[in-house]
């Protein structure tokens, strides 16, 4: 499965951490805030799934 655009996203900023360490702070705030709305997603979709699943 090819990578998602956010993952392509978090690598690019992870890279502007080597070359930005004053900014690194609030690049891994970013990074974590994109990861925890992805999960979100994530558990929504398989709720949704598991919803509409759930009359067979």
């Amino acid at each position: 499965m090819p990578p998602l655009r956010q993952d392509k996203f978090i690598e690019q900023l992870q890279k502007l951490i080597e070359d930005f360490p004053e900014y690194a702070e609030i690049l891994e705030l970013l990074i974590e805030s994109i990861k925890e709305v992805k999960k979100a997603k994530l558990r929504l979709m398989l709720q949704r799934l598991k919803n509409n699943n759930s009359g067979w």
